[in-house]
């Protein structure tokens, strides 16, 4: 079974790195695209894993949600998101997905 993901990013690089990172994952559906002109009312949260990779038990990673928004309140301090990776991985791979999409510096919308 598979999960879906969505991650947003603030640059081209960003979402192709996380993704070539995601390749020795059992993912399908792959793909970056570039955002269209930001809403003004989106805020964007970092991504957290939950727990360290190769400890974690399936069913337990969540895309968690941090304390920092990326609204236009404090776009300056965080940059522009502009663009979104999503696709799907195996349900045993979800964790670890999640986990290159925190390190990688990926972002949640609310």
């Amino acid at each position: 079974m598979t999960k879906s993901f969505v991650a947003y990013f603030k640059s081209e690089n960003d979402a192709e790195t996380a993704k070539a990172k995601l390749e020795k994952l059992r993912v399908s559906n792959v793909l970056v695209d570039e955002l269209p002109e930001p809403k003004k009312h989106n805020a964007y949260f970092p991504i957290v894993g939950m727990g360290t990779p190769g400890t974690m038990s399936t069913g337990t990673g969540v895309m968690g949600l941090g304390v920092a928004d990326v609204s236009d309140n404090n776009r300056e301090e965080y940059g522009q998101i502009t663009h979104l990776l999503e696709g799907k991985v195996e349900e045993e791979d979800y964790d670890q997905a999640i986990s290159i999409l925190a390190e990688s510096k990926g972002y949640k919308n609310q």
